[in-house]
């Protein structure tokens, strides 16, 4: 496995500054004691800006709860929430772009391509929000937006990107701890969501059933993937609640335990807890 990582940057899309100053400045002097709102394509990203705009603004939460963000159909009600925001947050084209397309020039990429089929796109896995580093690294980008958005919140910005990063620090130490001793064996995923994660912390991954969400593994891969589990290369098969079982159940076979992973998460947990939660379930699998 190689250890050289993709550096995650935020993206603004081409003249994104200028439009939006030209957009945002009349509102600003419409609603001068307003607090700032800012709109997200899904709960991760909510749950990272929630860090940054700490109480001095609004965030709100495109995609419903228990929605998958790679099928997702916006509703005209998401359009005028994407409208009377400052700007509305994405991953990546490949995960929630329709998000970008609600917003338009008020669009921000955190990680990833500004444009479909750009050739960044294809050098990344665009579910950067499951690993803790990688997050850190996005968050003096998403600080200096916000400032730019938000001029007069720029301490308040500042200060709390500086304490959600060292926190992160502590995760990652606490996460490198859990799993030093996960050994030779892997895991089997519906979907390669958490592949940054499993990278991050050296848990081998033997395979995955969807490598695009829809289709299907062909039928000698998968069974490969069958002689993986029974000759015990595998000791947990990861399930995500957004993405059907029922390949995975035949896969596990009362073999292994089918782990469920939560990608997205449910919006009642903070970033930590929510990454605590998931990676506790995989660490029970280990034992």
């Amino acid at each position: 496995m190689s250890n050289s990582r993709p550096k995650y940057t935020c993206i603004l899309n081409k003249g994104w500054c200028t439009a939006l100053l030209c957009l945002v400045l009349p509102m600003a002097c419409t609603f001068e004691t307003a607090a700032p709102k800012f709109t997200v394509s899904i709960e991760p990203a909510a749950m990272i800006l929630r860090e940054l705009v700490g109480d001095r603004g609004d965030v709100r939460v495109l995609l419903p709860h228990g929605a998958s963000p790679h099928h997702y159909e916006p509703k005209p009600s998401d359009a005028r929430l994407a409208e009377v925001s400052m700007a509305t947050f994405f991953f990546d084209f490949e995960v929630d772009g329709w998000a970008a397309k609600l917003a338009g020039d008020r669009a921000v990429a955190i990680a990833g391509s500004t444009h479909p089929g750009d050739e960044a796109s294809h050098h990344h896995n665009p579910h950067v929000w499951l690993d803790p580093i990688a997050v850190r690294e996005l968050l003096p980008e998403l600080c200096e937006i916000l400032v730019r958005l938000d001029p007069d919140g720029e301490s308040a910005y500042q200060t709390n990107a500086e304490q959600f990063g060292e926190r992160l620090t502590q995760l990652d130490a606490e996460l490198q701890s859990t799993f030093e001793n996960v050994g030779g064996r892997g895991v089997v995923q519906a979907h390669a969501s958490w592949d940054l994660f499993f990278e991050r912390y050296k848990i081998p991954m033997i395979g995955v059933l969807e490598s695009t969400p829809g289709a299907a593994l062909p039928p000698q891969q998968f069974a490969r993937l069958i002689d993986a589990v029974s000759e015990g290369a595998v000791f947990a098969v990861i399930a995500e609640p957004q993405l059907p079982r029922a390949g995975l159940e035949t896969l596990a076979a009362g073999k292994v335990p089918i782990v469920e992973m939560d990608p997205i998460g449910d919006g009642d947990v903070m970033y930590e807890a929510f990454i605590r939660q998931n990676a506790n379930r995989l660490a029970k699998a280990m034992q």
